[in-house]
């Protein structure tokens, strides 16, 4: 069975096998270790990665003379009619975009500390006074690690862990959904940034009249 076709959050032992029998490996009494086998497609060894070669329902292996290592499964049956060669390993997928995310990321990341500056100002702008401007800095970074900094890396944690297609006894996940978890790692920081413009804008919206257009300032912030 492939990788891909396994159902998610699937947790086994040698005693539960029946996600990965199929006709093209009945009886072949495979045990649960993960040593993947790559069907490769193309030359970019792109293809499909079966969870080991007795899963894949290769009927023989080479191995290293040296280290005794299998390096080539063959007849596999699971791959298709007439059996098919299999390698060690997981598949790979050429990254043909990883330019377009560099950039996105750069402007991403550059976007979030230029607002560094303008957060502070806006905490100082609006704490009432010059003397109470210390204590809303402080106040406003203590929110920041209570509301951002700590459950951040938890609620990634979960969605990750969500992710997860395999999982081995132990309790480490051995596959992940890798489109599950470019979602978790983009949707959380996403939705914080959305939020933190909302409060900032209605922050504005709500006292920067007080501040910045009243007759009495001048239009100067205090």
């Amino acid at each position: 069975m492939p990788i891909d076709d396994v159902p998610s959050g699937v947790v086994f032992d040698s005693s539960d096998d029946r996600q990965f029998e199929a006709q093209c490996n009945a009886g072949c009494g495979c045990e649960l270790h993960y040593t993947p086998v790559c069907h490769s497609l193309g030359e970019d060894n792109s293809g499909v990665t079966f969870f080991n070669g007795c899963v894949a329902g290769c009927a023989s292996v080479e191995t290293d003379p040296l280290t005794g290592v299998p390096t080539l499964y063959q007849d596999c049956a699971c791959a298709g009619e007439g059996g098919v060669s299999m390698t060690t390993g997981e598949c790979t997928d050429e990254c043909d975009k990883l330019l377009p995310f560099l950039g996105i990321f750069f402007l991403t990341i550059l976007v979030c500390f230029l607002a560094a500056s303008p957060i502070s100002a806006i905490l100082m702008a609006v704490s009432g006074g010059s003397d109470e401007r210390a204590m809303a800095l402080a106040v406003g970074s203590v929110i920041f690690r209570l509301l951002g900094a700590i459950p951040a890396p938890v609620v990634e944690g979960v969605l990750i862990d969500r992710a997860c297609t395999v999982w081995e006894p132990g309790g480490a996940c051995l596959v992940h959904d890798r489109e599950r978890v470019q979602l978790a790692l983009a949707s959380v920081p996403l939705v914080a940034l959305l939020l933190g413009a909302a409060a900032y804008f209605s922050a504005w919206k709500l006292d920067g009249g007080r501040h910045g257009d009243s007759p009495e300032s001048g239009g100067v912030i205090d």
